[in-house]
């Protein structure tokens, strides 16, 4: 069990390190080209684009890789329920995008180019995302690190290639279109045998799959507008450049938190698998402090590198991104205290506390935002994760 999880846990740092570079290294080349106003642009994209993957993923991978994962001879029929499931999911998603794009009149014609061109991307995203799930469930993390790390460098280059030559947002969108395609063709192309090698075994019919997914879509929806409902009331109080600078904070966010994230996929299925051994409980006090000596050194060194990384145009950056690298410690410990509620199968308590979480961010923003800017969306971020804390701290009180 040790070995195996070292091993895992080992695939996902690899992959999460190399990634968050590799993602960097894309953040440094379109601020270095496209500009603030064009970074905030991009920014805006992707992040509408992700609100409408959690409608794709509707829980569904939670569920998948629980049941797989303790049953493989349901692989072949879960999956296939799955992926009806999301090609529904997927056709309301694109509906939705559409009705945005006819929506957003004031917003200009590179942002409305993107979003058309996303309606494509949530196509590839949704076979990714199930067969992402296939191979956590089987516990083939070197399948997934060899295929993140391939999509990472050819984005990048594919990225770097077409602003080298001139080209606009709207082939960035392009190219993130065109990789995410050609990953998903080559996870299928090593995912299938690994449900054909399965002999199929009838389970749960789709409305059944459906209904159990159900309460992890809330908290996958709450969840994402929770994450990002900042930047796009960000985009619409305080305008692009704004959302420029702010993105560059939230970069330098993720990155730092990718490797801590790997341990996380890593110990859930183990607290899962044991919810009575109390390992989350151990692990708060070493999250907490490891997530401040992070937050303490990224302050410390944040405007020397942004100025070395993204130019002189993005140090107003600096103050937003020390301010809100200190979400990372109750980050780190809210991360494992909602594992260790869905070993409990306190789903519902998550739901609420993220639910809590988001009309605080929401209500803050808009009251401060107007007069604040980024600074308001940034305390407000670090303040949420508290608030989200607070609320599950009486499940903690009650494990211990």
């Amino acid at each position: 069990m040790s070995r195996k999880l070292l091993q895992n846990t080992s695939f996902l740092a690899i992959s999460n390190i190399s990634k968050s570079g590799l993602s960097l290294v894309k953040m440094i080349l379109l601020a270095r080209f496209l500009g603030d106003v064009g970074m905030g642009q991009y920014t805006l994209i992707t992040t509408l684009v992700m609100q409408f993957t959690v409608l794709i993923g509707f829980g569904l991978n939670t569920l998948f890789i629980r049941d797989v994962a303790a049953t493989p001879e349901h692989a072949r029929t879960y999956f296939q329920h799955v992926l009806r499931i999301r090609a529904v999911l997927t056709l309301l998603s694109i509906l939705g995008l559409v009705a945005f794009i006819g929506f957003a009149a004031e917003k200009s014609a590179d942002i409305k180019w993107g979003l058309a061109l996303s309606c494509l991307w949530l196509i590839s995203l949704s076979l990714n995302y199930t067969l992402d799930a296939l191979f956590r469930a089987f516990q083939r993390m070197d399948i997934l690190m060899v295929i993140n790390i391939g999509q990472s460098v050819l984005e990048v280059g594919g990225i770097f290639g077409a602003l080298w030559q001139g080209h606009d947002l709207v082939m960035v969108i392009g190219i993130i279109v065109l990789v995410d395609s050609l990953k998903a063709i080559i996870s299928l192309i090593w995912g299938i045998p690994l449900i054909a090698a399965k002999h199929p075994v009838e389970t749960g019919s789709v409305l059944s799959i459906f209904r159990a997914a159900l309460i992890f879509a809330l908290i996958g929806i709450v969840g994402i507008l929770y994450a990002r409902i900042d930047v796009i009331m960000l985009s619409m109080l305080a305008g692009d450049k704004p959302v420029g600078l702010y993105a560059i904070a939230l970069a330098i966010l993720t990155a730092v938190r990718l490797v801590p994230n790997a341990f996380f996929g890593a110990v859930f299925p183990l607290i899962a698998e044991q919810p009575g051994r109390k390992i989350a409980q151990r692990l708060y006090p070493y999250l907490f402090l490891s997530g401040s000596g992070l937050a303490l050194l990224v302050t410390l060194l944040a405007e020397k590198f942004i100025r070395l990384a993204f130019g002189v145009e993005f140090t107003g950056a600096t103050r937003p991104a020390q301010i809100l690298i200190w979400t990372l410690p109750f980050l780190m410990v809210n991360a494992v205290m909602i594992s260790d509620l869905y070993a409990h199968h306190r789903q519902r308590l998550v739901l609420g506390g993220m639910t809590v979480g988001l009309v605080f961010n929401i209500l803050t923003n808009w009251l401060f935002i107007p007069r604040y800017s980024l600074y308001a969306a940034t305390v407000t971020t670090v303040l949420s994760e508290i608030v989200l804390m607070c609320c599950f701290v009486p499940f903690l009180r009650q494990s211990t």
